[in-house]
């Protein structure tokens, strides 16, 4: 009996002193590569008990956030509080062609990305696994077909005490519960971390203030353009080429141009073993992105990518066509595993006539633009040629397709108003054997 009254007697003195028990805390957000608070996030604390609906504690934009409670005096029975983060926009901070060679790498088993939240940012589409189907979501985001992941948002969090039975596969069984009070209390005069992965980011270089400035580059590697004059109205191939560097194969290119809109279009792309059409990106005006993964030599002296231009008037390639010069947009990278890293350096090297004007087939612009039931591009063959015509929607969906051989000579392909929506613009790519040319058309709705 009075065994019974002593263990009654101290039961009221635990939940006394329970009811008197302050929690103070501090809830971060933490970059999972190395620690640092993500500037832009919301963070918000819900309680949730059985039978009532979560009550909001707080959702704040800040990178930490200062909570105290008595505990359980401010709470419901049987409660668990869970602190969670959000924070969307700034999709390409950190995505480069680095990533997709992890992502490939990780694909193939070659170097199985090392952590759940590594293979949680290379799950571009959301899929709860990693597949090619992330690296073509990647690419596009590289390329500015993307301007964000549409089915993803650009960070995810996870609250620290979640678990990951199967690191290798964190989709699987990953459990994120609430803190119970004895849970909390843990956390008095201490920090709740909520983990952050920004997506498409596996390497971890992304900024979390948002101020990314590309990789740390281990070296770099001339980007060789030529210095030649462009001729009015000619269409002319710019080889462009890679500088000496200190590694025989190259895993991964990345670059990216500006051009004069008022002086010079871009016209085409020529293919060369490491870059075709696939590899370019063309949807945004004044601007060419490129993006090429895959171990390989690229031999001195031999054109890495091929871009057609015409100018409106005589002037010179290095006066209206450059390197971008952000340090974030143009790499070079080696190896599949200990990946190396060399920046993009733009020079002009000494046109010996290698860098000729070419007219082998020539495209007019598609007309009329904008139409209404079907516009008409006259194509000019100087050989016999498959000629493809693919029309693709401006979120990179190929909306027509059609394929035919010509002998040479002048001919017409057309675009009918069933492969846009009404008041919808699109791109069209036309191939010809190693020749590409591109353009954008426009079909407004007919009022008749």
């Amino acid at each position: 009996m009075k065994k019974t009254l002593f263990s009654l007697l101290l039961l009221f003195v635990v939940q006394m002193t329970r009811a008197q028990d302050t929690v103070s805390l501090q809830v971060c957000t933490s970059f999972w590569a190395n620690g640092e608070h993500i500037e832009g996030a919301f963070i918000s604390g819900a309680v949730n008990s059985m039978g009532l609906p979560p009550v909001v504690l707080f959702y704040e934009d800040t990178t930490c956030v200062d909570y105290t409670a008595v505990v359980p005096d401010d709470f419901p029975p049987n409660f668990t509080i869970n602190f969670v983060a959000e924070k969307d926009g700034d999709d390409d901070n950190g995505v480069n062609v680095l990533d997709l060679i992890a992502i490939s790498s990780h694909i193939l088993g070659i170097a199985p990305l090392a952590t759940p939240y590594a293979i949680i940012a290379a799950d571009a589409n959301k899929s709860n696994s990693v597949t090619t189907f992330d690296l073509v979501e990647t690419r596009k985001l590289i390329l500015e077909v993307y301007s964000e992941f549409p089915n993803n948002t650009s960070w995810r969090f996870f609250p620290e005490n979640c678990t990951f039975p199967n690191p290798a596969n964190p989709f699987s069984g990953a459990g994120c519960p609430g803190l119970s009070p004895d849970e909390l209390l843990i956390y008095d005069d201490d920090t709740f971390d909520i983990i952050g992965v920004k997506v498409g980011d596996v390497t971890g270089d992304a900024s979390p203030v948002g101020q990314y400035n590309g990789p740390v580059y281990d070296d770099s590697i001339s980007l060789i353009l030529p210095d030649i004059q462009l001729l009015a109205g000619v269409p002319t191939t710019i080889d462009i080429q890679l500088g000496a560097h200190p590694v025989g194969s190259i895993s991964g290119l990345q670059t990216a141009f500006l051009y004069d809109t008022a002086q010079v279009e871009v016209v085409g792309i020529g293919q060369t073993p490491w870059f075709d059409m696939s590899g370019f990106g063309l949807f945004s005006p004044g601007r060419i992105n490129a993006v090429s993964t895959g171990a390989s030599s690229i031999p001195l002296g031999e054109p890495v990518m091929k871009i057609i231009v015409q100018a409106n008037e005589n002037v010179a390639l290095s006066d209206v066509f450059s390197l971008n010069p952000s340090i974030k947009k143009s790499m070079a990278a080696a190896g599949q595993s200990n990946v190396e890293t060399f920046k993009l350096i733009q020079t002009y090297g000494v046109s010996s006539g290698t860098y000729t004007p070419t007219a082998k087939h020539r495209v007019s612009a598609a007309f009329p633009n904008p139409f209404s039931n079907q516009t008409a591009i006259d194509l000019e063959l100087s050989q016999s040629e498959t000629v493809r015509l693919e029309v693709f929607d401006l979120n990179g969906q190929l909306r027509h397709y059609q394929q035919n051989p010509f002998p040479a000579g002048r001919h017409q392909l057309t675009i009918p108003a069933e492969a846009l929506g009404a008041n919808q613009m699109a791109m069209y790519r036309i191939q010809a054997g190693d020749f590409v040319a591109t353009g954008k058309v426009l079909r407004m709705m007919n009022d008749e």
